[in-house]
């Protein structure tokens, strides 16, 4: 026998039943299938990517953007064709992908501070020949990429 709560009037009520044991047998076999169901559909998602605290070091992508002939930002990125729509959101101009290096996230800190003294702001430098000199170095034949 089950007990089920009903509501009357606003006031809650317990009334008793006997339980069928063929729609015990029905809610249990769809309970089943939905846990089969469910599992299934878990296992066929890809798998969520790594927190970036476990990712390696040097999965990051360094690059160096920016429009023709105007200034470059010099980022990383883990995906970076994700990056690129919010750069390309962000950004008035058309942009350029100058260069990509693999590498460690430190690796973009010292980029910032070997061009310091190229800074505009935040991320990004003028187009100063130590910067192009390290593109070309970098890209030799892939320089001018559109994004």
């Amino acid at each position: 026998m089950t007990t089920d709560l009903h509501t009357r009037g606003g006031r809650e009520t317990e009334t008793s039943c006997r339980a069928d044991p063929q729609r015990e047998a029905r809610r249990k076999a769809i309970a089943v299938e939905m846990d089969a169901v469910t599992a299934q559909w878990a296992m066929s998602r890809p798998a969520p990517p790594a927190p970036a605290e476990a990712r390696s070091p040097s999965t990051v992508t360094i690059y160096f953007v920016g429009p023709e002939g105007g200034p470059i930002k010099i980022g990383h990125a883990a995906r970076l064709d994700f990056r690129m729509k919010d750069l390309r959101t962000m950004n008035a101009y058309p942009l350029i992908i100058h260069a990509t290096v693999e590498g460690p996230m430190r690796l973009e800190r010292e980029y910032h501070r070997r061009f310091a003294a190229h800074r505009l702001h935040g991320e990004w430098f003028s187009p100063h020949e130590d910067i192009l000199a390290e593109i070309a170095h970098l890209s030799p034949t892939a320089m001018g990429v559109e994004a």
